[in-house]
C-alpha cells in the first residue's frame, strides 16, 4: 500500500516539476506555487517512508557517508555561525535535501514496468515542457544572440537528464531503436541547444559518446544513428557552434568561459592565502560567483568545512566512473548513468551536484533506487 500511494505522488511531483520547468511555471508566482508543492510532496513521500529511511542510514555505507558528512558539515556550519554570526547554511541545507531523497529512492521497491513509466512520464513531460520554452522565447529551433529570460542553468539539466534517460533506453531489451524515444531525445537536445545551457550541451556530448561506444558498440543498429544525422549535420554543426560560441570571443578564453576563468583564478589565489576558514575569516573575495562546486566551497568555508564535503562529492565521482565502464545496462543502472551529468555540471556551477532541490530530486531518488538494486545484484 506504502509504495503504491509514493508511486502515484511521485507522478505528481514529476508533473509538477516539469509544469515548473515549461512556459506556465517561469516567472511570476506559479514558479514559486510549483515549487512549493514539489516541496510538500516530496515532504509527504519522506513520512510514508519515514521507517525505511531511518534504516536506510543504518544498513546502507554510501548513504551513511553522506549522513556522516552532512551531520559533521552542518555541526561545523553552525559553529562558524556561533563565531562570526553571518554564515550561509545553503551548502548544509543542499546535503540534507539530497540526502533525503537518496534516501526515498533507496526505500522504493518498485518492480521494471513501474520504473519504466516513471522514466517514459519523467521524458515526455519534460520534452513537453522545454517545447514549450522554445514556442515562447524562440523563433523555432534557432540560436538567439540574446539569452532567453530564464533561469537557464537550473533548467537546463533537468533536460539534460531527460535527455539521458531516452538515450539511456532507446535501445533497452532490443536491438531496434524505439522511434519515439528517438524523437523525444531530438527534440530535447535541439532545446538545451537553443536555450544555450552550454555546460549542459557538453556534459551530455561526453556522457552520449561514453555510452555510445562503451555500452552498445555491438548494436548493429547504432550505425543508423550516423545514416540519420547525415542530412542535418550542417544544420546541426551551425546550430552548435552558434550555441557554445555566438556573441563570445573564440580566441580569449575569460570571454568564452563568461569570465569563469578570471574569477576561477583569483579565487584560487583567495583560497591559498586562506587555506582553512576561507571567507568565514576576516576576509572576503570581492568579484562574481565562483562557478565551480569544489572551488566554490572551498573558497566559502575553507577545509574546515570543505574537506568534509569534497569527501562526500568523489565518492559520488567514484561511483558515477564504475558504473560507466559496465558492459551491459540495466534498466536501475540509468540512475547511476545520468547523475554523471550532474557532476561534470558541477565543473561549471556551484550547487550541483546537491542541489537546487526542485532541480535535483529525480536523479537522487533514481541514484538512491540504484544503490539498493546495486546491493542486491551482488
Amino acid at each position: 500500500m506504502t509504495y503504491n500511494v509514493s508511486y502515484f505522488i511521485l507522478i505528481g511531483a514529476i508533473i509538477l516539476s516539469a509544469l515548473q520547468y515549461s512556459s506556465i511555471g517561469i516567472g511570476g508566482n506559479n514558479y514559486i506555487l510549483f515549487r512549493t508543492l514539489i516541496i510538500a510532496l516530496m515532504g509527504l513521500l519522506f513520512l510514508f517512508n519515514f521507517r525505511g529511511i531511518i534504516n536506510s542510514f543504518v544498513k546502507n555505507s554510501f548513504i551513511k557517508i553522506h549522513l556522516g558528512v552532512t551531520t559533521l558539515t552542518t555541526f561545523c556550519l553552525i559553529l562558524f555561525w556561533g563565531m562570526v554570526g553571518d554564515v550561509d547554511f545553503g551548502i548544509g541545507r543542499d546535503l540534507w535535501i539530497s540526502l533525503t531523497f537518496l534516501s526515498i529512492g533507496y526505500n522504493f521497491d518498485f518492480d521494471e514496468k513501474k520504473f519504466l513509466g516513471l522514466i517514459y512520464l519523467f521524458i515526455l513531460s519534460n520534452t513537453l515542457a522545454a517545447f514549450s520554452l522554445v514556442a515562447k522565447f524562440a523563433s523555432g529551433f534557432v540560436v538567439e544572440e540574446l539569452y532567453w529570460d530564464v533561469p537557464k542553468n537550473q533548467i537546463a539539466p533537468v533536460f539534460g537528464i531527460a535527455f539521458l534517460l531516452s538515450l539511456y533506453f532507446l535501445f533497452y531489451k532490443s536491438r531496434k531503436v524505439n522511434w519515439i524515444l528517438l524523437l523525444l531525445s531530438a527534440l530535447l537536445l535541439l532545446s538545451i541547444i537553443v536555450l544555450r545551457g552550454r555546460a549542459v550541451i557538453l556534459g551530455c556530448l561526453i556522457c552520449s559518446f561514453i555510452f555510445l561506444f562503451t555500452r552498445i558498440r555491438k548494436n548493429k543498429y547504432i550505425i543508423l544513428l550516423p545514416i540519420l544525422l547525415i542530412p542535418v549535420i550542417p544544420y546541426l554543426y551551425k546550430l552548435l557552434i552558434d550555441s557554445l560560441f555566438l556573441n563570445y570571443d573564440s580566441t580569449n578564453i575569460n570571454s568564452l568561459s563568461s569570465g569563469r576563468y578570471n574569477t576561477y583564478t583569483e579565487a584560487f589565489h583567495f583560497f591559498v592565502e586562506n587555506p582553512f576558514f576561507g571567507q568565514q575569516g576576516q576576509t572576503t573575495l570581492n568579484g562574481g560567483i565562483i562557478h565551480n562546486y569544489v572551488l566554490y566551497a572551498l573558497v566559502s568555508y575553507g577545509l574546515m568545512v570543505s574537506f568534509f564535503i569534497l569527501i562526500l562529492y568523489f565518492k559520488y565521482f567514484k561511483l558515477v566512473i564504475k558504473s560507466m565502464i559496465k558492459p551491459k545496462p540495466l534498466y536501475y543502472e540509468s540512475g547511476v548513468f545520468v547523475f554523471a551529468l550532474f557532476m561534470l555540471v558541477s565543473l561549471f556551477e556551484y550547487t550541483f551536484p546537491f542541489g537546487p532541490g526542485s532541480a535535483v530530486f529525480f536523479p537522487f531518488l533514481l541514484l538512491g533506487f540504484y544503490i539498493k538494486k546495486n546491493e542486491y545484484a551482488k
